[in-house]
């Protein structure tokens, strides 16, 4: 009985929003063209990949300091330096690769 009210209440609610204006769907992308939005994407990755690239460095070097001469410790921070860093260079190179890509196609 329990469920039986519930779906009826939500077919009623359902009624009562669908009969008032038509509800309209914002674009959440601030583009309206293709190049623009890959362009907005890829520098958004890199305001996001930056801050953390630095973070995981940092807390790499934590990790270093604290080890105290700990063979594992030190490699673990020698590894998430390196990734860290390998991560840094694939969002600039696919930064580079839209912008080269864009200069090839003649896109502004």
């Amino acid at each position: 009985m329990k469920k039986l009210f519930f779906i009826f209440f939500l077919f009623f609610v359902f009624f009562l929003i669908n009969n008032t204006n038509a509800i309209v769907f914002q674009n959440p992308l601030t583009s309206d063209e293709f190049n623009s939005l890959i362009t907005n994407i890829s520098s958004f990755l890199f305001w996001i990949a930056v801050p953390v690239a630095s973070l995981i460095i940092a807390i790499a070097a934590f990790i270093m300091l604290t080890g105290g001469g700990n063979p594992e410790k030190i490699k673990q921070a020698k590894n998430m330096i390196i990734w860290a860093l390998v991560g840094l260079i694939i969002i600039f190179l696919s930064i580079a690769l839209v912008n080269f890509l864009k200069s090839i196609l003649g896109i502004q």
